[in-house]
């Protein structure tokens, strides 16, 4: 019996993850949030994170969401592409 579903095709299935970006704010080695000059900024949360890790395992992954239009959302999108 042939299979005579149609749809696409498996490699051009993407798994959709949708929800909401965040920034973690680090400070530098051993320092206190409020006692550091500067801090590392990284994009995350748990539907950025999912959709990352996917990704590196190979399988084919998009993320839905919304950034704003500056270059703090540029920066966040660009690091998780």
């Amino acid at each position: 019996m042939t299979n005579t579903a149609s749809g696409p095709s498996a490699a051009s299935r993407a798994i959709l993850c949708f929800g909401e970006m965040l920034l973690r704010l680090s400070p530098n080695q051993n320092e206190l949030l409020m006692q550091s000059p500067a801090l590392t900024v990284r994009p995350g949360g748990a539907e950025a994170n999912v959709a990352v890790a996917l990704a590196r395992f190979g399988a084919p992954t998009r993320m839905a969401t919304v950034l704003p239009d500056n270059a703090l959302g540029h920066a966040a999108r660009d690091e998780v592409r």
